[in-house]
């Protein structure tokens, strides 16, 4: 049995804290002394007293290895967050060093570690904090503190945050400040291979999982889920405040975060943020406001905005949006604004600011209003110098105002060239919304998904339906589908069970003249990919065998450009789906089936319907409607995003469901439901009135 091994005060000399002396109870705050190195052990464990700290102003070797974590702990029988202080570095503290491979050498290190249930008193802000200090934190555990993970402050130089789990960590911050996971100002930060999930801020915080300023952040290959910020607070995932150092956000993973607005959140740019996984946010996909942004490559689906731009919204900002999926991104939030620009928007600019949105799939995007992409009038009659929206697919957008309602809206007369528009449900696919004395709006050369003049009129709202606005000069369109903007999903996917083990998938040809042929994904889905792809060729329809009705199956189409060789293996992204050659993903949904104990046809999509009664009191129904067996979430969350309650939390049939929560116990006021399913995500605001 080890010993117990009681610690406090000043370590003036090199020390060794062994495994055989382990456990460590610090019983008065400790202090490392300039110059002087504290080296613990595999395997140690340090226990806290109340409100005690570490501190390092010399240099902290903390090395475990991936079978003995050292761990930083509470001294009470049944640990809980918030009951020790936290770990210091000052700014005397040595600075880790690399090699030129980047390979650490020497200096204060955390590696194999695990930190967790800090966060008391008055005057710490991180579990593990740094002050114009560079330790190496790498392969650590940080979790279940009162604070943020990790927070770095006044930094001037360079800091690697690498390889760590960062969870369950929770910072109360008052207005223009964040970061649960971690919290970063100046130098230059590398945050790279991390996960960072579960991790929230309150109050008026921002950035739940990362919040990064004043300085040069590279956020690459991480994992930054379910992290969350209140309600009227930006930037689930990340938030960054960067005042004209650049910003790097790629090839991550960003999924699952509530905020009030937007999982990315870039101000004062510049920021390039691509090739990312961006999917399932309650909080919309991405937000650059002011400076400038470059958005490539990414596939932004699944997110659900407060009132505009489910996948991306730009405002004040220069921006470059190009080769991105962007796909089932919804406005839906039950609020007073018009919900607007399911796709993207494009709020107010100041002059000299130039955007232009190029070779997108903007796919089965949602809005009350404006569906797909909205650049419209803005408060202040400014706009950018130049907006060039060319070589789109614009295709399966929903438009849910009854009428009139509209795909794209289009201001200050930009060029809006040589995009497919076609097969959207709003009333009209394009509304000029420039006044009678402007120029005309340029859209040539588009693809509307039909060569009758006549109908391509009746797609567009300009003067000739109300005098008050200007003309689009649509002639001369396209005949035929622009085989360089990307390729279009296929349409009609249905998958009917045949029996012995076999599915049948088929669906519509689609009608580019380039494609070569369809691919099938299915098994081993994470949300975003499959463990199997079977190439189909040209035929349109293929029987898989091996699985079931209820499987998440994806069909997609191809050009003649498209090439394994196109895969960049160091990304997360299918490089051909965002470069075009491949079409976005198509679900595959039950249709009439042969031999199959599920009858007759079920619902196509995903609903979920308005509680009622609303408002309410005490009890209220909710209605939702699933295509296909899917693991389903229900949850009720306050107006500061904290979950108050679990309706559904199991793998549910095919079929429609209705669910009652009782309020009884909570006060008045607005409280928001989210519905989880696959990939769909849909949240909405119901009322509790005593």
């Amino acid at each position: 049995m080890n010993a117990q091994t009681n610690v406090s005060g000043l370590i003036s000399t090199n020390t060794v804290w062994t495994l055989a002396n382990s456990p460590y109870i610090v019983t008065g705050n400790i202090l490392v002394n300039n110059g002087v190195t504290l080296t613990i052990e595999p395997g140690v464990t340090v226990k806290f007293d109340s409100l005690k700290a570490l501190q390092i102003n010399g240099q902290l070797t903390a090395r475990g290895n991936s079978g003995n974590y050292i761990t930083f702990t509470s001294n009470k029988s049944a640990p809980a967050n918030g009951y020790w202080g936290y770990i210091f570095f000052s700014d005397a503290s040595a600075d880790a060093v690399f090699d030129v491979n980047g390979n650490y050498t020497g200096g204060s290190i955390m590696e194999y570690c695990i930190v967790e249930c800090a966060g008391i008193g008055a005057n710490n802000y991180g579990a593990v904090e740094m002050n114009s200090s560079y330790p190496f934190i790498n392969y650590c555990t940080i979790r279940n503190n009162n604070i943020s993970g990790i927070y770095a402050n006044n930094l001037s130089s360079s800091l690697k945050i690498t390889n760590n789990l960062i969870h369950h960590n929770t910072r109360y911050c008052s207005d223009g400040d964040g970061g649960g996971g971690i919290f970063t100002s100046g130098g230059t930060v590398t945050i790279a291979h991390n996960t960072i999930r579960d991790n929230s801020v309150t109050y008026h915080g921002y950035g739940g999982g990362i919040f990064s300023k004043d300085g040069t952040a590279i956020i690459t290959d991480n994992t930054i889920s379910n992290n969350t910020t209140p309600f009227m607070s930006v930037g689930g995932g990340t938030y960054v405040l960067s005042y004209n150092y650049m910003t790097t956000i790629t090839n991550n993973i960003i999924s699952g975060n509530t905020a009030g607005e937007f999982s990315i959140y870039s101000l004062y740019g510049p920021a390039t943020i691509s090739n990312n996984i961006i999917s399932n946010n309650v909080c919309g996909g991405i937000m650059i406001y002011y400076g400038s942004g470059i958005i490539t490559n990414n596939y932004i689906s699944g997110n659900t905005a407060g009132y505009a731009g489910g996948g991306i919204y730009i405002r004040d900002a220069a921006a470059n949006i190009s080769n991105n999926v962007i796909s089932d991104n919804a406005v839906s939030y039950d609020i007073s604004y018009d919900r607007t620009g399911g796709g993207i928007y494009l709020a107010e600019a100041h002059s000299g600011l130039r955007v232009t949105v190029t070779k997108n799939s903007i796919i089965r995007n949602s809005a009350k209003n404006v569906s797909a992409l909205d650049y419209p009038i803005n408060e202040y009659g400014s706009s950018y110098d130049s907006v060039n929206i060319a070589y789109n697919t614009i295709t399966g957008n929903k438009a849910t105002n009854v009428a009139p309602s509209y795909t794209n809206r289009i201001s200050y007369v930009p060029l809006f060239n040589l995009n497919n528009i076609f097969k959207n449900t709003a009333t009209y696919e394009l509304y000029n919304a420039n006044g009678n004395a402007s120029q005309n709006l340029n859209a040539k050369n588009n693809w509307w998904g039909t060569t009758a003049d006549a109908e391509i009129q009746g797609k567009i709202y300009d003067w000739f339906d109300d005098a008050s606005l200007g003309i689009v000069d649509y002639s001369s369109y396209l005949t035929a589908l622009d085989t360089s903007a990307p390729v279009s999903p296929p349409v009609n996917v249905i998958k009917t069970n045949l029996g012995g083990g076999q599915i049948r998938i088929s669906w519509n040809p689609n009608q580019e003249g380039d494609i070569a042929g369809y691919h099938i994904y299915y098994g081993g889905f994470n949300g975003y990919s499959f463990a199997n792809i079977i190439d189909a060729g040209n035929s349109t329809s293929y029987t898989l065998t091996g699985v079931s009705l209820s499987d998440t199956i994806w069909v997609t189409a191809y050009d003649k450009s498209f090439s394994v060789a196109n895969e960049n293996s160091s990304t997360i992204v299918n490089d051909n789906m965002t470069n075009g050659n491949e079409s976005c993903y198509s679900y595959a949904v039950a249709g009439a089936t042969g031999v199959s104990d599920h009858g007759n046809e079920i619902a196509k999509i995903y609903t979920l319907q308005q509680n009622y009664p609303n408002p309410f009191n005490p009890s209220t129904n909710i209605s939702f409607t699933l295509p296909y067996q899917s693991h389903v979430s229900l949850k009720v969350f306050d107006i500061l995003g904290k979950e108050v309650a679990t309706l559904v939390n199991e793998v549910k049939a095919a079929g429609s469901y209705t669910r009652q929560w009782n309020a009884s116990q909570f006060t008045s006021g607005v409280y928001f439901y989210r519905l989880t399913a696959g990939l769909f995500f849909e949240t909405k605001k119901l009322l509790l009135l005593r």
